[in-house]
């Protein structure tokens, strides 16, 4: 009845401060009907002839889904409903309609010849209309009244007036008189929760007088660590314009922390929240009680959700996790952190919350450890931030080892009784076998993944001899079982490391780098050494990480690739992160390089047999298959990219002749020499090839007409310019050269051979030394 009392008050006032200051007058109908949780409002106008006969008209209406008053005067069509009410009223016309119905409450209010009929409905039957409410609706009018200042009488006006105010200070003392014998601390704070009343209470709870705590905003009194979560509990009020009620801990004046209970309701203007009214209580006592009694409670359910929330984990640190998110659910936990064995001794670590006043550092600290081997269990009591706290170290084991601790510090409010104690060893033993099972089950999946991993790699190597179809096979097997960023396949090439494969995602391609192998680099150590690195420590470890490159690389682990006890190479992979392998990672990393090493060196050998195969077993130059191989997969290109493509097509001039004179020795010799000659003025990208006895054969990607006789000038001037001499004997090498552009036909490889074998013969007719073709005779 009080925190009713006291909002019908304060909406008195809301209501009176919008109509004294010129606002919507009918805005306080919307206000009102809120404030006594009414279903609806319908205002009427009764206006009285000189002979005695009244005329009815509506004025407006409200209802509590609607987010405005609507005004249904000035010749607006009634509804049934308003046309309903209208005939009831005039039915009870001249004398006093104020009445109280089952589901209604009718409130009659004359002012000089103004006089207004108010209908407060109520949608339920069981509603009950209280005395107050019927007062409070009745000041409501009369405040509509007064402010219609050119529709009273200047004496009836002040009259209304004068009973407003007498009405409004009846109130303002019997407010006083209840505030003196409440004991909740009553208050109203502005939209930026500001105190702007308070009631005498506050002092025998807070310490603090309402004089010294209006103008100040409510948060100072919350405790620091509840305030973000008050705040977020107070906007979530605001946002969906609700009441509610929240529990927090409060500092007083002399600095004593208690609980406070606080029940708040909004105060609109229109659709917009204006203030909050509100209500405290001290329920320190019994937070107490509550805690004792849901301590074992919460510790149950807590074990309970544990292996749910385990089993739903895909690894140790994301089990480790999740438990520690759920402990800190927990009421009153400050801070709390697990430490486990993952490969390691306590190498992982997990916390949420405040753990940095955590008493002690287990892992470093002899003698809570020596406790925790003796009692598995270690407790501590401290004040943290002016409050007590409790610290409680729970030992962790398996197979009667420690392999890692569970800690929390939460609010001391209960002593620590002997079933407390238990149930915290409950605690641990669940916790232990929680992540022991998840361990368990993470080593079962991950030795299967890599398993699986080297099986399909295996497969993958056996069954194609290519070397970049292996190198992806082995470098996709260890990206399903290692973390890397990149990863690398290095072969000998001479006094230097080669890359011929691997993945940089987000880079370059890396394929083709040379590195030295000077002691002291990664190279030196893998390969030289023969050693298997892991480098947590990349940058530290190696300089040659820390250049431009490659300063992504934090982390690196390098095996060499062996065959026959000789290193042929070495796989590498690196990480962006430091510390992000492990021994279990380089582990793998071994197992892929032993296969690695197998299936490149079976690519090596295929790719030395292919080579052969393609080769022209006299020049070294590439033979007639290795001309059309290469160079149907270059023209697929120039077609694929609107590129240009040229052909040259060449014989030595005289060269049967030659044969016959000096023997065949010679004639090899001569073709030999003739080979070695064109590789020297031909570009890396050109394909050149022996087509048949002494016809040779380039393709020049990416060349046009023009520059495609250019070469072949250069090629006829080369040989005409050469000193060839077998056993002493001088040779005069000469040839007839044809050309051929890519023209966009079917078999475009051998109708450019046609094409450029024509203009070959048009250059022996004439003569024989020349080049026939260029552009517009191709």
């Amino acid at each position: 009845m009080r925190a009713n009392f006291s909002d019908l008050f304060t909406s008195l006032e809301q209501i009176t401060e919008i109509i004294t200051s010129g606002g919507r007058r009918f805005e306080a109908l919307m206000i009102a009907g809120r404030s006594i949780s009414a279903d609806s409002l319908h205002l009427f106008k009764v206006e009285s002839s000189p002979k005695g006969s009244y005329s009815i008209e509506p004025v407006c209406e409200w209802r509590s889904e609607a987010s405005d008053v609507i005004r249904v005067g000035n010749g607006r069509v009634e509804s049934g409903e308003i046309y309903s009410l209208k005939k009831t009223i005039e039915a009870r016309l001249p004398g006093n309609t104020s009445e109280i119905t089952e589901n209604s409450m009718t409130i009659d209010y004359s002012a000089g010849q103004c006089r207004l009929i108010l209908v407060c409905g109520a949608d339920s039957k069981s509603r009950e209309w209280k005395e107050e409410e019927k007062r409070f609706l009745k000041l409501v009018l009369c405040s509509i009244l007064l402010e219609a200042r050119g529709r009273i009488t200047e004496d009836h006006h002040e009259d209304c007036e004068l009973a407003l105010q007498e009405r409004l200070l009846r109130s303002d003392e019997l407010l006083k008189n209840f505030e003196g014998n409440v004991l909740d601390i009553l208050a109203v704070a502005d939209q930026r929760l500001i105190f702007k009343y308070v009631s005498p209470s506050v002092l025998s709870t807070m310490e603090y007088s309402p004089e010294e705590l209006l103008g100040t905003n409510a948060l100072n009194l919350v405790e620091k660590n509840d305030v973000e979560r008050v705040i977020a509990e107070s906007k979530a009020l605001f946002r969906e314009k609700r009441h509610g009620s929240f529990r927090y801990r409060a500092r007083t004046k002399s600095g004593q922390v208690i609980w406070m209970e606080t029940a708040v309701s909004p105060l609109f203007e229109g659709e917009n929240i204006a203030s909050w009214t509100m209500s405290s209580r001290e329920v320190t006592d019994e937070m107490k009680l509550q805690a004792e009694l849901k301590a074992r409670d919460s510790m149950m359910l807590f074990m309970n959700d544990l292996y749910v929330l385990v089993l739903s984990g895909d690894n140790l640190q994301e089990a480790a996790s999740k438990i520690a998110n759920r402990a800190y659910e927990e009421k009153g936990v400050v801070g709390c952190r697990i430490t486990f064995s993952e490969e390691e001794p306590f190498d992982l670590e997990v916390s949420r919350g405040d753990t940095e006043v955590f008493p002690t550092n287990v892992r470093t600290d002899e003698r809570v450890f020596g406790k925790l081997i003796s009692n598995h269990f270690f407790v501590d009591n401290l004040i943290v931030e002016g409050k007590e706290s409790r610290y409680v170290c729970i030992a962790l084991e398996s197979n009667d080892e420690i392999v890692g601790t569970f800690e929390s510090l939460t609010e001391r409010v209960t002593g620590l009784t002997e079933e407390s104690i238990d149930l915290y060893r409950l605690v641990g033993t669940t916790i232990s076998l929680s992540l022991s099972k998840i361990k368990n089950l993470v080593i079962t999946k991950r030795n299967h993944i890599t398993s699986e991993s080297l099986r399909k790699a295996t497969e993958a190597i056996t069954r194609d001899l290519n070397m970049r179809t292996v190198i992806e096979s082995i470098v996709e097997g260890l990206r399903q079982v290692i973390p890397f960023y990149s990863a690398a396949v290095e072969l000998v090439d001479g006094d230097e490391l080669l890359i011929v494969g691997g993945s940089w995602p987000g880079r370059d391609c890396f394929v083709g780098t040379r590195f030295t192998m000077e002691e002291g680099s990664p190279g030196f150590d893998v390969v030289k050494n023969k050693l298997i690195v892991l480098a947590a420590d990349a940058q530290k470890k190696y300089p040659q990480f820390n250049k431009p490159d490659f300063f992504f690389i934090k982390s690196w682990m390098g095996v060499p690739l062996i065959i026959e006890d000789e290193p042929i190479g070495m796989i590498a992979v690196d990480s962006e992160e430091a510390e992000a392998f492990k021994i279990r990672h380089l582990e793998a990393l071994k197992a892929f390089a032993d296969i690695a090493a197998i299936g490149i060196n079976n690519a090596r050998l295929h790719e030395e047999v292919r080579e052969l195969s393609i080769r022209d077993y006299l020049t070294g130059i590439y033979n007639r298959r290795g001309l059309f191989e290469l160079g149907e997969r270059e023209i697929e290109k120039s077609k694929r990219y609107g590129t240009d493509m040229g052909l040259i097509m060449f014989d030595i001039d005289n060269f049967k002749k030659l044969n016959d004179n000096l023997g065949h020795l010679a004639g090899d010799f001569v073709l030999k020499r003739v080979a070695q000659i064109c590789n020297r003025i031909l570009r890396a990208a050109d394909i050149f090839g022996r087509y048949g006895g002494d016809e040779f054969i380039v393709l020049l990607p990416m060349t046009d007409a023009q520059r495609t006789e250019e070469a072949a000038l250069r090629i006829c001037h080369s040989l005409e310019e050469s000193e060839i001499v077998f056993n002493g004997t001088p040779i005069d090498v000469k040839a007839s050269l044809g050309t051929a552009s890519l023209e966009g036909h079917e078999n475009e490889l051998e109708d450019m051979i046609k094409r450029a074998d024509r203009n070959l013969y048009t250059s022996k007719w004439r003569g024989g030394n020349r080049v026939t073709g260029g552009p517009g005779n191709g």
